[in-house]
């Protein structure tokens, strides 16, 4: 169904479809500059996000003045008695935009009722508490831990953070450091921001997934498809700015791991990492990511290191963690209970492949460690 712009008062939401994205980027822009300042939010990722994975039902939801919004965000009917905030696979967080002054917290039920089609429930997942704050649940807002992250100040020296990793961690870089030395192994970490080179890395990159569990899961980059076609538009844009940065991962002249990153507004995001698994034996990724991390505390090219997505390998990197978070708001208590039936149904069904655009919340973003 065709959603049309809503006209309404200055403080309600108004709801407009994705493709108008071009003309609201600049307020998109400068609430991301006034609230959350992350380059996850940076309005090139956001239209690669929409040109690529949006279709009809994605939307942009806007709170406030048309000329200078409070808030916005975009959703996407995912049933028709439930809304999503829409996500895909590859964007770091929710997309979410805020005035700092704004309390989303009490604006979910308001969008909720603003949605087309009177839906009963707007679901929410991949919220970082740092740009959108946890409200506090209520009997129509359920609120439940997602995944956790990790960051990483670059406010000392890097021997100083090694030295403050566990024994276990350093006693694991030296036997791999022995290993590559008994192979013969000679390891180099080229560093790729040209905008002109981005392309080759995400094609490489894609190898080194398709080439894994990934490529078995179906879940790897594929340069050819919209996978592909986001991280390559995404990283050149970004590198013709010096907002980009890749890396690949070389035992002897053979690439063995990459990663993908932008930065903004002092920080660095991690996008992908991947490695080749016929060398799993020896870590890889953790190879790369180590002298990664190296060239990062002693260029201070950026003041923090945010590793982005879950997973346990984490912890040993960084102990400084959030909670990222999911919520379900309803428009009744009918609603709610209407809901819970219908998740103990499914459980009674066992586990079993969902439809995509069911009354569901994507699953929660988690990796195993990139070895």
């Amino acid at each position: 169904m065709t959603v049309r712009a809503i006209s309404t008062p200055s403080s309600a939401w108004q709801i407009h479809p994705a493709r108008d994205f071009p003309d609201w980027s600049d307020r998109w822009r400068a609430l991301n500059e006034q609230g959350a300042r992350t380059p996850a939010l940076d309005t090139r990722l956001i239209a690669a996000l929409i040109d690529e994975f949006a279709d009809a039902d994605v939307h942009l939801a806007v709170l406030g003045n048309p000329a200078a919004p409070m808030a916005m965000l975009l959703v996407r009917r995912a049933s028709a008695i439930a809304w999503n905030v829409f996500t895909a696979d590859f964007a770091p967080i929710a997309p979410v935009v805020a005035a700092r002054d704004v309390d989303l917290g009490a604006e979910w039920p308001r969008l909720l009722s603003r949605l087309p089609g009177m839906p009963q429930m707007l679901l929410a997942s991949d919220l970082d508490p740092d740009i959108v704050p946890r409200p506090r649940p209520s009997p129509l807002l359920s609120i439940r831990d997602d995944f956790v992250t990790h960051r990483l100040a670059l406010d000392t020296s890097f021997d100083r953070y090694l030295a403050g990793r566990s024994r276990n961690f350093r006693s694991n870089i030296n036997r791999q450091r022995n290993l590559l030395s008994r192979r013969g192994l000679q390891t180099r970490l080229e560093m790729v921001t040209a905008p002109e080179a981005m392309s080759q890395l995400v094609r490489e990159h894609a190898s080194l997934e398709r080439s894994g569990w990934k490529g078995e899961a179906g879940t790897a980059i594929d340069p050819s498809a919209s996978s592909g076609r986001f991280f390559e538009r995404l990283l050149t844009e970004m590198a013709a700015t010096g907002d980009a940065i890749g890396c690949r991962y070389l035992y002897d002249e053979t690439v063995v791991a990459a990663y993908l990153g932008i930065r903004g507004f002092g920080a660095e995001l991690a996008l992908k990492w991947a490695y080749d698994e016929r060398y799993s034996d020896t870590s890889p990724g953790h190879h790369m990511r180590l002298e990664m991390l190296r060239r990062l505390f002693e260029l201070r090219e950026v003041d923090r290191f945010e590793f982005m997505g879950g997973g346990s390998w984490q912890n040993h990197w960084s102990s400084d963690t959030r909670a990222v978070y999911q919520l379900h708001c309803y428009r009744s208590s009918a609603a709610v209970s209407a809901h819970l039936l219908w998740k103990a149904a499914k459980s009674r069904l066992g586990p079993r492949r969902s439809d995509p655009r069911a009354l569901m919340l994507p699953a929660p973003k988690g990796a195993s460690e990139p070895a």
